[in-house]
């Protein structure tokens, strides 16, 4: 239900593969604004300049073209392959990593590649070879809904008798995940600039978050402060009055919580190193969801 709307806003903008392999990727970033992982839209994008180009338009059918794409790993490619084009590739997703864990007691840790190769041998050697599309779906299907990772119906389950965890009464121990990375703290400063109707924003650079979207002019600081009206000052390059500061607004991310506050500020002038908009088109423009809600929230009060 999350993804519904944006992926029909997606057909409307871009009908076919040559309309978004041709499109301005900030009305692509624009239009997956909100749904995170950002560097999807980019991929996606990315591949289907691919198709034109390497494919002349026509999507690959087959596992080893597939996976070329950018953006594409083994088990996108084989859920194609196999859903699509009815190719022997068998899929491995949490869900059927979960059901062949227990059904064969996999006690390694899952998210390792020793694991996961051998976990794909043995998701290949069950595969009907026949009926492969079908075959991925009802396993995915069976871990999702039946083979869940709280709680299963194991009392019901027609496979409980050859289930090794069931039988070894470990079906909550399995299967087990190495431990995650430590979570990162960040705390950032975005200043928003307003002058007679004008804001500066910039555009985010690679090797970091939120690649290709815009945001405010931006410090971050190792750990959570007020920034002072020198700092603010500093960082500009320019003489400014300090309107308003809102209070700190978290934001989690997978691997990160991030911390933000915001500065409204009057600058003396203009601000050179930053692109200039009217504060008015600023809906335009492909936030992050963290400056986007803020918008959102504060939008209507900030420019008074």
């Amino acid at each position: 239900e999350q993804g519904l709307p944006y992926f029909m806003a997606f057909k409307k903008a871009f009908p076919t593969v040559k309309d978004l392999a041709e499109a301005d990727e900030d009305l692509v970033m624009k239009l997956w604004q909100g749904l995170g992982y950002y560097s999807r839209a980019r991929n996606l994008q990315f591949a289907a300049k691919q198709v034109m180009i390497e494919f002349g338009g026509n999507f690959p059918s087959k596992y080893d073209d597939i996976i070329q794409l950018k953006g594409v790993g083994p088990y996108t490619a084989a859920a194609i392959s196999s859903i699509a084009f009815e190719e022997p590739k068998a899929v491995l997703d949490g869900n059927v990593i979960r059901v062949i864990s227990r059904i064969f007691g996999f006690k390694e840790p899952v998210n390792s590649p020793k694991s996961n190769k051998a976990l794909q041998a043995l998701a290949d050697e069950l595969l009907d070879q026949q009926n492969p599309g079908d075959f991925n779906q009802a396993m995915m299907e069976f871990g999702a809904l039946f083979c869940t990772p709280q709680n299963p119906q194991c009392m019901f389950c027609e496979l409980n008798e050859i289930c090794v965890a069931h039988t070894e009464n470990v079906v909550n121990q399995i299967p087990k995940k190495e431990k995650k990375l430590k979570r990162k703290s960040r705390f950032l400063h975005f200043i928003i600039a307003e002058k007679e109707g004008k804001t500066w924003i910039e555009k985010r650079g690679p090797n970091d978050i939120w690649q290709s979207l815009y945001q405010f002019p931006l410090i971050e600081t190792k750990v959570d402060k007020e920034l002072s009206t020198s700092e603010l000052k500093d960082k500009l390059a320019t003489s400014l009055d300090l309107r308003t500061m809102h209070s700190v607004k978290k934001h989690v991310l997978s691997h990160q919580d991030l911390f933000a506050r915001f500065y409204l500020i009057s600058p003396q002038t203009n601000l050179k190193e930053y692109e200039c908009v009217s504060t008015a088109e600023l809906h335009t423009f492909a936030f992050p969801r963290l400056i986007d809600r803020f918008l959102e929230q504060e939008g209507d009060d900030l420019w008074k």
